[in-house]
């Protein structure tokens, strides 16, 4: 008979019991609780929140990891109720740590021995601790992160996040190549050569919770970045990873990830500065790719959009437009985004400075809904790409539709406005027929050529000379004249 992995006592009168018995007790409820915790992915289940805190007025010394409960790989329940402070690491060649919650069993106690033949307990000196305390420690593993992530750079916490992303998803072992990111050679890789039949396998990873960065400014702490809460099964969460879906608590990290960085750069109400400060070099960029980006549009003939276009550009080199923003997402850090999330707002000139978060060559189509619809499609872009900032990010350049909360009934799209606070965005995942790149003009036919519509739904225009509605794409077949809504606002097929 084979040893087997789950052994219970057997009691019978007359059996002498000893203490290994008493263990075998112990050690099958402990083998059963743990197969049940395998069931579930491992994960955090509530709490482990992280800070860094240290004496008043003075640079974090320490790391503070708040009460929580999880479940490891081996299925161990990680409960601690209260605070636990690590050390912060010194000054080295390393910038970049897992914050990992590890076990650690603490016997205490004091008891004689009675039955020991080999101790006397009328000693007195020879006791042993009857109890151990299943206790939670923080580790910090070091991360090896690639040569080209620059701790100097403003970018340098998005490029980790993105890199540690990647690096999950290629763990999952895909199948099928579906993102940009895979090289050509996989991407040409017969289905027919994969093992469908592979079982799954639990991970062998400890509980992340967070990563802990050093960059040019100090310590900075990117939660989401590694941090998994339990939602799934292993099989679910396998399978998901290699059809080269999302598992949910995945995309959840992803978006959350980025609303974080984002509060944490995001300048002031609205992003806006002042009107009569002066431009920094990356404002200066900015004015002339709204420009250069004007002059594009007039040279394909489009007459509406680059008027708009060129008057903000004059009102903020003459530092006259209060309402116009100097930022955009690079210059916060960011050099790709997760398939969806939210962005500040406020009430009116949506058109005139959401675009200007984005690359110039970025491809931009508004649309309208009811705000609840908004979160529907925002967690349906769950299996997509992040979407690129940068041209070497894949899938250049980008196409993003912006989601723009209204109320209900909504009767004008030619200037859209939100009584939100918000509006959210996701990786365009649809794009029209079209004869030609709408983001390159050059060939273009006059009838393409037209000036577009507001779109269906009375959406209005896009950024980067798109109609809105076409996910960045002008059909051939666009009409010259804005056409009136008549369906009502958020009503359109999640086709763009």
């Amino acid at each position: 008979m084979t040893k087997p992995e789950i052994t219970r006592l057997n009691p019978f009168d007359g059996l002498f019991l000893r203490a290994v018995h008493l263990q075998q007790i112990q050690l099958y409820t402990q083998a059963l609780a743990r197969a049940l915790g395998l069931a579930g992915d491992p994960g955090v289940v509530y709490g482990y929140g992280l800070a860094l805190a240290g004496a008043p007025g003075k640079s974090p010394s320490r790391l503070d990891v708040q009460p929580g409960l999880a479940v490891d790989a081996d299925g161990r329940i990680l409960l601690s109720t209260s605070t636990i402070g690590v050390a912060l690491p010194e000054v080295g060649k390393t910038f970049a740590w897992r914050v990992e919650l590890i076990e650690k069993d603490e016997p205490f106690g004091q008891e004689k021995s009675y039955s020991d033949l080999c101790v006397d307990p009328c000693k007195g000196d020879i006791a042993t601790a009857p109890f151990v305390g299943e206790q939670v420690d923080i580790k910090l593993t070091p991360l090896a992160l690639p040569a080209q992530l620059d701790q100097t750079s403003p970018t340098f916490r998005n490029r980790v996040a993105s890199w540690y992303f990647e690096r999950e998803r290629l763990t999952g072992h895909p199948l099928i190549a579906a993102s940009d990111r895979d090289p050509a050679a996989d991407q040409g890789r017969p289905i027919t050569d994969a093992d469908w039949t592979a079982p799954t396998a639990l991970t062998t990873d400890p509980v992340g919770i967070g990563l802990l960065l050093r960059d040019a400014e100090g310590f900075v702490l990117d939660v989401w970045a590694a941090r998994r809460d339990r939602v799934q099964t292993p099989p679910e969460t396998c399978w998901m990873n290699r059809l080269a879906m999302r598992p949910w608590q995945v995309f959840i990290a992803q978006l959350l990830q980025f609303q974080d960085q984002l509060g944490s750069a995001w300048p002031g109400i609205h992003g806006i500065v002042p009107p009569g400060m002066p431009m920094a070099p990356p404002v200066r960029a900015d004015v002339s790719d709204r420009l250069t980006e004007a002059l594009r549009l007039l040279h394909a003939q489009k007459r509406r959009e680059p008027t708009a276009l060129l008057e903000n550009a004059l009102a903020v080199l003459q530092g006259k437009q209060a309402g116009a923003s100097m930022i955009s997402l690079v210059n916060l850090g960011f050099e790709d985004l997760p398939p969806a999330g939210y962005l500040p707002a406020h009430k009116g000139s949506i058109y005139e400075w959401i675009p200007f978060l984005f690359p110039v060559q970025t491809g931009i189509v508004f649309n309208a809904y009811r705000a609840d619809t908004i979160v529907e499609l925002v967690a349906r872009a769950q299996h997509a790409d992040r979407i690129p900032l940068t041209p070497d990010g894949g899938g250049w350049p980008p196409r993003i539709e912006i989601m723009v909360p209204v109320p209900e009934p909504y009767t004008d799209g030619h200037d859209l406005q939100t009584t939100r606070s918000w509006v959210a965005f996701r990786r365009a995942v649809h794009i029209p027929p079209y004869t030609q790149d709408p983001l390159d003009t050059r060939g273009l036919t006059p009838a393409a050529m037209a000036p577009a519509n507001a779109g269906s739904g009375g959406q209005g225009n896009t950024a980067a000379g798109s109609p809105a509605g076409t996910g960045g794409a002008v059909p051939p077949s666009t009409p010259s004249t804005p056409s009136t809504p008549s369906t009502p606002s958020g009503s359109q097929s999640d086709g763009h």
